[in-house]
């Protein structure tokens, strides 16, 4: 089909396909084309001129001329850079020097000032201003302008309390310290005077709101101090809100540290040592004991039954028969040698003769104990034939054979606890039924049921009896655990109250439950890993009396911080 194109088809009977090309006509034949009235393409230009290249010289000629413009540009970029920084810098150096010149004091002075400002609580102003009014009044009436205090109050706190802006504006890093330093010095004295509530286990809010509550009223103190007349109570409540905030995080903050602290300075954990295991040492430590073939000798054994006999006293029948028994037998037994293996039966019979006696028999038959105990801790080498480490071996198997039992008490309340709590959809948890089980075993040791516990351990028993976490917090949150109908019904009712709440609630009872369970079983084996150790169960406290200050310290210079974002903004 024909068409405007065929002006340009190729002469001779030439075609696309002979050419290789069906896109682009020949440059030779056919129509002349439109475009190389314009000069386009080869059109003018000789068979030399198309196939001479670029001369080499041109081209390096072009290449130093790039590249030298390039370096001019950088370097002339670089002066320009190096100028702007300068001239930065200049200005700023000529805005510090103006508002040192403003403040006229120096970087030490503005430590020492702002000094005060913390150890008065940003009322420094107005307590130097009541100090001075009375003589600047004084001035004024001396000049003929009258006594008027309050002119004179009003003016002087207007100087100072611009001379404090000009000093936060000249240094603020050495006003921030100063001020952080006073509140430090605030803190530590109201601490050692008693003022403080950081560190008590108050009702309902614990340790931790207790620091908030101390971190509220010296946030309350400094955003009143450092607020312009007028604006006070708002200045106030809201130092109160941020110093509620920093004190809690403090104490927060101070009780992980401590708990760190006593991770790094606790024994070696024991978990994998079982009371059976405690029990066979105790066994083969009290064989070796009796494989060391001690004898106490008969002088030895006498002295031993003379102080036995002065321990029970005058004997009775009527109050204490278990004890008149054992004087009956008394010659017999302390009569010439005997081994440490018949020493050690008879401690352990009169043992279990104390666990069933009366209150008078116990009493004299454990003096009778504690003679036998003191014996053998001072037993000289006089007094004895055979190996003398028998007698430390027999000391060290009681201690482990102690251990043993107080071990098995804790695992048989673990066992207890994660069979009734664990697992279960129940609104007591793993954490009620550590609770139930350690005020079970409270209760028997104050009635002296079970003993060998020491005050460490039975602290620590104490203070699982009374359930949940240390945190009061967290055991009121944790009663909205979802665990059960009455948890459930109770966060739904408690979450009605404000919007979402229904939902944040039992979130929120929920993570408090799980907190409870950890800190149970935390409690726990602490108690147990100190009863296998035979070592101090006791941890530091969250926030020690001396780290107390910091609360002060930190609200003043959360306060400072403050103030510098607002004035920035």
């Amino acid at each position: 089909m024909a068409g405007p194109w065929d002006k340009y088809a190729k002469t001779g009977g030439e075609t696309a396909d002979q050419t290789g090309s069906d896109a682009m006509p020949l440059a030779t034949g056919g129509a002349g084309k439109p475009w190389e009235k314009y000069g386009g393409g080869s059109a003018g230009l000789s068979d030399e001129d198309r196939q001479s290249p670029i001369p080499d010289s041109l081209i390096e000629t072009g290449k130093a001329l790039v590249d030298g413009g390039k370096r001019d540009f950088e370097t002339e970029w670089m002066a320009g850079a190096g100028a702007k920084i300068r001239a930065a810098r200049e200005q700023a150096e000529a805005s510090h020097k103006a508002k040192a010149d403003a403040y006229g004091g120096s970087r030490f002075d503005a430590v020492t000032e702002g000094s005060h400002a913390g150890v008065f609580g940003g009322y420094d102003d107005e307590i130097t201003a009541a100090l001075l009014s009375p003589i600047d009044a004084a001035i004024d009436a001396v000049k003929g302008e009258g006594f008027d205090m309050g002119r004179a109050y009003t003016r002087k706190q207007e100087q100072l309390d611009d001379r404090k802006d000009a000093r936060r504006d000249a240094f603020p890093v050495a006003s921030g310290v100063g001020e952080t330093a006073g509140g430090l010095a605030l803190g530590g004295t109201l601490a050692k005077s008693g003022v403080t509530v950081a560190g008590k286990d108050l009702p309902l809010v614990g340790k931790t709101g207790a620091a908030a509550l101390e971190g509220a009223g010296y946030g309350a103190l400094y955003g009143s101090g450092e607020a312009d007349p007028g604006e006070r109570i708002s200045g106030g409540l809201a130092g109160a809100a941020f110093g509620a905030a920093t004190g809690g995080t403090m104490e927060v903050v101070g009780s992980k540290i401590s708990q760190l602290l006593a991770k790094k300075n606790a024994p070696a954990s024991t978990a994998a040592t079982t009371s059976r295991e405690l029990k066979d040492a105790a066994s083969d430590q009290f064989a070796a004991s009796e494989m060391a073939g001690v004898d106490f000798n008969d002088t030895a054994v006498e002295r031993l039954g003379k102080r036995l006999k002065l321990a029970v006293g005058k004997p009775n029948e009527k109050l204490r028969p278990k004890t008149a028994g054992y004087l009956d037998e008394m010659d017999d037994l302390f009569t010439g040698k005997m081994s440490l293996e018949d020493f050690e039966e008879f401690r352990q019979v009169l043992g279990k003769e104390i666990k069933g006696a009366s209150a008078n028999d116990a009493r004299t038959l454990g003096a009778m104990k504690r003679v036998l105990d003191d014996f053998a801790d001072n037993a000289r080498s006089t007094d004895f034939t055979g190996d003398g480490n028998g007698i430390k071996l027999l000391k060290k198997a009681r201690e482990t054979w102690a251990q043993a039992k107080k071990t098995e008490i804790v695992e048989n309340i673990l066992d207890n606890a994660e069979r009734k709590g664990s697992g279960k959809y129940t609104q007591s948890g793993f954490a009620n039924a550590v609770r139930s089980e350690m005020e079970s075993l409270y209760t028997q040791i104050q009635k002296g049921k079970v003993k060998g516990f020491s005050d460490a351990e039975v602290s620590l028993i104490r203070q699982m009896a009374k359930g949940g976490s240390p945190s009061k917090v967290v055991n009121a949150l944790s009663k909205f655990a979802p665990r059960g109908p009455v948890s459930i019904t109770l966060g739904q009712l408690v979450g009605s109250m404000f919007p979402g709440g229904n939902i944040v609630v039992p979130l929120a009872g929920a993570a408090a439950g799980a907190a409870k369970d950890r800190a149970a079983l935390t409690a726990v084996e602490r108690l147990r890993d100190g009863v296998v150790t035979g070592g101090s169960t006791a941890t530091a406290p969250a926030l020690p009396n001396h780290a107390r200050p910091f609360i002060a310290g930190g609200v003043a210079a959360e306060e400072r911080v403050r103030e510098r974002l607002s004035d920035r903004r």
